[in-house]
């Protein structure tokens, strides 16, 4: 599995990605009316900062990584929040239930899958694993032109943005 240099980076420091939700998961903050009570699946979490925020407005939240580090920094910052359980975890791998999540986050996960297949696999797995009339966030990088600089040891997959919005076609 390629972790694309950031466990070099979560070594380095123990806040790498910062403390501040990104900004989709700030966005939808502001178009739930709350998120109290509701489950939140965060793959490919990273430290945790989307996966904290969300838990302190009230949701259920799951956050899973590929990284020991990442998550070993996300105790560390946050501690053990009873909203969050941390799981070190390839999401390739995982099971997750069918309409299981109102939310489902990818942030900067789906660029690190090792081709087109896994990353619309899991997509797909992720979509399923969503409630009806629940939200799918991803951030991710697509084909258009990438400055990688700060991402000197990835290999992104890459596909177009209207691959992606050919995989919610269907979805309001």
């Amino acid at each position: 599995m390629r972790h694309g240099g950031y466990d070099d980076g979560y070594s380095a420091c123990s806040c790498f990605w910062g403390s501040q939700p990104g900004s989709l998961v700030t966005l939808l903050s502001t178009i739930l009316p709350s998120v109290q009570g509701l489950s939140v699946l965060d793959a490919g979490c990273g430290e945790g900062k989307n996966a904290i925020h969300l838990a302190r407005m009230g949701a259920n939240v799951h956050a899973i990584d590929i990284s020991a580090l990442a998550i070993a920094n996300a105790r560390s910052a946050w501690g053990n929040q009873a909203a969050v359980r941390w799981e070190i975890g390839d999401v390739q791998e995982s099971v997750f239930a069918s309409e299981t999540f109102h939310v489902v986050i990818m942030y900067g996960l789906l660029h690190c899958l090792p081709s087109e297949d896994a990353l619309l696999g899991t997509l797909r797995k992720l979509q399923l694993a969503t409630r009806v009339g629940g939200f799918v966030l991803i951030c991710t990088f697509n084909n258009r032109n990438q400055d990688l600089r700060a991402h000197p040891d990835l290999s992104p997959t890459l596909l177009d943005h209207s691959r992606f919005l050919d995989e919610f076609r269907t979805w309001d």
